[in-house]
């Protein structure tokens, strides 16, 4: 079982520092707007979450051999999934 808890002192490689920020930019944009979904500015973060994604998934290695690494890795992408379900549930969507 993962603690969900991300460790900021290893987080070392550029494309985790931008995810990480991007966590902190949808906590501050949901918490001061519950209405983010009926905003543009919920088209931007979509397009943003895009390039950092690829960003990140190109260059950053989740299944680290350190257990550390890896697993702050994987709590990165829970809360930033986690946040995201917030303001837009994927999983709704069906062929």
């Amino acid at each position: 079982f993962l603690s969900t808890r991300i460790k900021e002192d290893l987080i070392g490689l550029k494309e985790e520092k931008q995810m990480y920020k991007f966590l902190k930019k949808l906590d501050s944009e949901t918490h001061n707007s519950k209405n983010l979904y009926l905003t543009k500015n919920y088209l931007n973060v979509l397009s943003e979450f895009n390039v950092l994604t690829e960003n990140f998934f190109n260059n950053v290695l989740v299944n680290d051999e350190d257990k550390s690494l890896k697993n702050n890795r994987l709590n990165l992408l829970f809360q930033i999934k986690n946040k995201l379900n917030t303001i837009c549930n994927f999983e709704a969507i069906k062929n």
